[in-house]
């Protein structure tokens, strides 16, 4: 499933889901750039300031958007085209693909468990965008004149609801000017409050696993997608874990947490605004009484073990 999913977006070339790049007036996008080696070198961003009618059309400005190869410093206006399935950057009254770039491939990196595509790897011959279903780009490699650049995200604020659209007709897209967050004891302003409550949307889990020597690297990140402090209450030292099941018995075969002891202690914890909690293991490919689990396709998810706890969307993967 997952090489059929990979070939259908390889004949079609780049043609995703307006999901897999939400855009939403607020929305915001931090990343860490460091050198191949490692090294910090600085951060990047970008946000959606503005949406508008076009055309009868919704396009979207953006402060700003780092990922678009040579067209990068002159992308301030983006759509998304529902008839070719593809983001499209807009130049006066012009539509060019977003995301262009010679030896063009894709690759399925990880599927629900009814095979449709959750991320997915975009690659040209000077770029490659890991794309994240409902989070947008996580991560990108950059061939730049000092070397490769690589961005990983750092924060993101996304959902946010966004204003009713203006009608533009000849008149240029100029942003909104983001107002000013809310101060206590200033008259005519309403303080905001500084704690968000947990929701069906919030926090956003996210869940992977890529191959490691000594097994799969298992990786869960938590996402908290306001600006406000979101907390959460345990009963145990376990924050969190994780579960892998047989797509064909549906039957439980190893468990992070099987077998180990936790302190029986009520705390409380919470994640910042616009940030994230990341936990990773090693899954050595072995079963609960440790045994090798046999070759075959299994099913990961992530799990924080707040309470109530808090269960990520399944991702397919397969041991060789």
């Amino acid at each position: 499933m997952r090489l059929l999913l990979s070939l259908i977006l390889l004949l079609q070339g780049v043609k995703m889901t307006e999901d897999f790049l939400p855009l939403q007036v607020g929305n915001r996008w931090v990343y860490d750039v460091t050198t191949e080696s490692g090294q910090k070198i600085g951060q990047t961003e970008f946000s959606v300031n503005d949406r508008a009618i076009v055309s009868g059309r919704s396009v979207y400005v953006l402060s700003g958007f780092p990922f678009a190869g040579e067209s990068a410093d002159t992308v301030r206006t983006i759509g998304y085209d529902r008839t070719g399935r593809q983001f499209v950057r807009i130049v006066g009254d012009q539509e060019f693909p977003l995301f262009t770039g010679d030896g063009e491939s894709t690759e399925i990196l990880q599927a629900d468990t009814s095979g449709v595509a959750q991320k997915f790897a975009l690659r040209t011959s000077t770029t490659t965008l890991i794309f994240q279903r409902g989070i947008g780009i996580v991560e990108a490699r950059l061939q730049s004149a000092d070397g490769v650049r690589i961005a990983k995200l750092a924060s993101t604020s996304i959902g946010r609801p966004s204003a009713p659209p203006s009608v533009v007709t000849t008149t240029p897209i100029v942003p909104v000017p983001v107002a000013p967050p809310a101060e206590p004891g200033v008259p005519g302003r309403i303080p905001v409050p500084n704690v968000a409550a947990v929701t069906a949307e919030n926090p956003v889990l996210v869940v992977s696993a890529e191959s490691v020597s000594g097994g799969l690297k298992l990786e869960l990140m938590v996402v908290n997608t306001t600006d406000k402090l979101l907390p959460f209450k345990f009963n145990s030292s376990k924050t969190y874990d994780f579960v892998v099941t047989d797509t064909a018995t549906n039957q439980e075969v190893w468990r992070w947490s099987n077998s180990m002891l936790f302190a029986q202690v009520v705390r409380s914890d919470s994640i910042r605004g616009n940030s994230k909690w990341t936990f990773s293991e090693v899954w050595n490919r072995r079963d609960n009484d440790k045994n090798p689990v046999p070759p075959g396709n299994y099913r990961l998810i992530g799990i924080l073990s707040s309470q109530p706890a808090i269960q990520s969307n399944a991702v397919m993967i397969e041991v060789k």
